[in-house]
């Protein structure tokens, strides 16, 4: 006896939309699984990324506004804090540009001439010397980053 071919067709139809049916749930229970960790892989990589923020600056100026003192020295304006850099230092009647000899964490050192003068980072403190003579200015320190 030979099944009637019309059948046989119907069977096969119905058990492959079975199949299907099947997997289509399957997928969606393992895509409701992963839901909260996609959330919590992007809120990872974000947090990941803001946290390396600092380090992708692009330029860095730090700026001494001083108070009034004998020397006339007005502010000391650096774009760059490298050693060998130059500076832009203001006086009451001039501008100069000095160059960096000595950079760290805690201390500058400038030169332009007979004029010397080394700045404490922490307190904005500039020890300024011109020839023979030498003077304390207490100044503001500003930083600004972009």
């Amino acid at each position: 006896m030979v099944p009637h071919p019309m059948k046989m067709k119907m069977t096969r139809n119905q058990t492959n939309k079975m199949a299907g049916a099947r997997r289509a749930t399957g997928t969606k229970w393992v895509q409701t699984k992963l839901h909260p960790f996609r959330w919590g892989l992007a809120l990872m990589a974000v947090g990941v990324g803001l946290a390396a923020c600092d380090d992708l600056t692009r330029f860095e100026q730090e700026r001494y506004e001083c108070s009034l003192n004998s020397q006339g020295l007005a502010e000391v304006d650096m774009r760059s804090t490298s050693a060998g850099d130059q500076v832009t230092v203001t006086f009451s009647d001039e501008t100069i540009t000095a160059v960096i000899m000595e950079s760290s964490d805690s201390k500058f050192t400038l030169a332009k001439d007979n004029l010397i003068m080394r700045i404490d980072r922490e307190s904005g403190t500039i020890r300024m010397t011109r020839g023979t003579r030498y003077i304390n200015i207490a100044c503001t320190r500003t930083v600004f980053r972009m």
